[in-house]
């Protein structure tokens, strides 16, 4: 119980792989006892030179604490709590199976009259889940007054509420195969107690206050945790409906200062829960950062508040939490003991060198295996030099291109080594490759080598990466596709420069499906998707031009 109580208090970094929490088994049965607890909190607290309001949430959080407890919530308890209130005096409710929370008050001017309230706790999965950014819900909700407590002492409403308490009236639905159904693991639909609960009374009324109600906001973020359990972890409404309660009555009580006494009020509390229970040094250490940063958080509010009458308290409870801190911050030799024992049982694991098997081993399956690499690397070595691949030549030595298929070795290893090279040359190489043929006495007769070489590569290229044989390879498809656009973009470019092709620049490039080709590239880095990028602006810009295509005809 005291591991599931801190679990929802804290939030620890291991909750996803929770299988049983026990507030939350058995349809939340013992969901209650984080009130007790809190109760048990308030009637700890030294009464000397108190506060008004802590007298008000004790009262509140008794009268609570005992309804709130299923077997305790039947209509005549309900009847009778209600029966004692006195002006002044709340009465909270947290509806599980309807995912909404109510706020009974009784008020002292006029007196008598009942205030009430409702809002829903949790939200939805969806909405929760959804971004990375926290929710929010504000406070205060919209109160309505009730011309007596009649009306909330009947039978028939205390039955109403007693129903609200033990029955789902209406899941979020969830949509499957067509069909949809009550989603059960999510949160239940909360409009029949924010809503039609309050409009049922005869004579409701809006609450119009004199003075506008000091607003606050409650975070969601953090509400779920969802990862290898078989349900996920969802922090307790309950918990979340109390800090609602408590800041509600402590605003309205005490206004803009309000909002310190609870922050104080709640880290008074977790202190008190991490304090009267034996826990783990990393659980201890982790509610202690949490705690730690709630009080710098509250020592910033501190410093822009002007001093009043509650100032002294605010004081003797400031000093009191960090006097529990330094009293709860752990040894920082507390793995001390842990270090030691590891070295205990590494020392009698040991080595004796006069075991001669132990510190020497001839390995001669290791021995064997590096010969038969080294084996296998020189001959793939040697078919690697001989057929001449190098990233910056792939051609003779007298500038003429070679055939493709005596660069490539018929071992698939190869093949794509010497595939992978051409393609790389001719992204990196080739235009220098024209540019000297074209200054040479071979002239534009490059272009029919070029011609030959690339419908060599096409059918190697084209075999081995889109082969019926095997599994297609989509990378080694699009550098073929790249290559093949690179070549023809030079032979282009290289024309269109040449005074005697210029009208090329006017005229078309057709090729079927051109643009849509690049869509379905697969290009693993950024240098073959700017190359890409390159050669779709100019294909593009060639695409839309006015006269008919030509350079098949040259």
């Amino acid at each position: 119980m005291n591991q599931s109580i801190l679990n929802h208090l804290f939030l620890p970094h291991d909750l996803s792989s929770l299988e049983i929490d026990y507030l939350m088994e058995s349809r939340n049965q013992n969901e209650y006892k984080i009130l007790e607890f809190m109760n048990d909190f308030i009637k700890s607290l030294d009464t000397t030179n108190e506060l008004p309001v802590i007298s008000t949430l004790r009262k509140c959080i008794e009268r609570w604490s005992i309804i709130q407890n299923m077997e305790n919530c039947i209509a005549s308890m309900l009847q009778s709590t209600i029966q004692q209130l006195t002006p002044g005096d709340f009465l909270p409710l947290y509806f599980l199976a309807q995912n909404a929370a109510i706020l009974i008050e009784i008020d002292e001017n006029p007196p008598h009259q009942p205030l009430i309230s409702s809002w829903q706790v949790l939200l939805p999965t969806q909405n929760i889940t959804s971004s990375l950014e926290p929710h929010f819900s504000c406070f205060p909700v919209p109160t309505f007054r009730l011309p007596d407590r009649s009306q909330l002492l009947s039978r028939a409403h205390c039955e109403l509420l007693v129903e609200f308490m033990n029955n789902t009236i209406e899941f979020s639905k969830a949509t499957k195969a067509s069909y949809s159904f009550n989603n059960t693991l999510e949160v239940p639909i909360s409009h029949y107690v924010c809503q039609w609960w309050i409009m049922q009374f005869q004579g409701v009324q809006i609450n119009n206050q004199v003075n506008e109600p000091v607003s606050f906001r409650k975070k969601h973020r953090d509400q779920i945790r969802y990862k290898y359990s078989s349900f996920p972890f969802r922090r307790s409404g309950l918990w979340m409906t109390i800090k609602v309660v408590f800041h509600t009555i402590l605003n309205k009580r005490l206004g803009n200062i309000g909002t310190i006494v609870y922050k104080l009020l709640i880290t008074n509390f977790l202190i008190y829960s991490i304090s009267t229970r034996q826990i783990s040094i990393e659980l201890l250490v982790h509610c202690l950062r949490k705690i730690v940063r709630r009080l710098n958080k509250i020592e910033v509010l501190l410093s822009r508040m002007d001093s009043s009458n509650i100032t002294p308290w605010i004081q003797n409870t400031t000093e009191e939490i960090k006097q529990k801190i330094d009293l709860l911050i752990p040894n920082p030799n507390w793995q001390t003991p842990i270090e030691q024992k590891e070295l205990q049982k590494l020392s009698k694991v040991y080595l004796d060198s006069d075991q001669l098997e132990v510190c020497q081993h001839s390995c001669k399956k290791l021995r064997s295996y590096l010969q038969h690499t080294s084996t296998s690397l020189r001959q793939n070595s040697y078919g690697y030099t001989s057929a001449q691949m190098t990233l910056n030549s792939v051609i003779h030595g007298d500038g003429t291109l070679p055939r493709v298929s005596d660069l490539i070795n018929h071992d698939n290893d190869n093949k794509c080594i010497a595939l992978a090279h051409i393609e790389n040359w001719v992204c990196f190489c080739l235009e220098r490759w024209i540019n000297r043929s074209l200054l040479s006495q071979i002239g534009y007769k490059c272009f029919e080598s070029l011609q030959s070489f690339y419908e060599d590569y096409e059918s190697e290229a084209l075999d081995f990466y889109y082969s019926n044989n095997k599994p297609t390879d989509p990378a080694g498809y699009s550098r073929f596709i790249v290559t093949s656009l690179t070549i023809i973009y030079l032979m282009h470019k290289k024309l269109c420069e040449d005074t005697q092709y210029k009208r090329l620049e006017l005229h078309t490039i057709r090729i079927p499906n051109i643009l849509d080709i690049f869509e379905f590239l697969v290009l693993p880095n950024r240098d073959d998707m700017i190359r890409a990028r390159d050669l779709y602006d100019y294909f593009r810009e060639f695409n839309g031009k006015q006269y008919p295509d030509l350079l098949s005809n040259i």
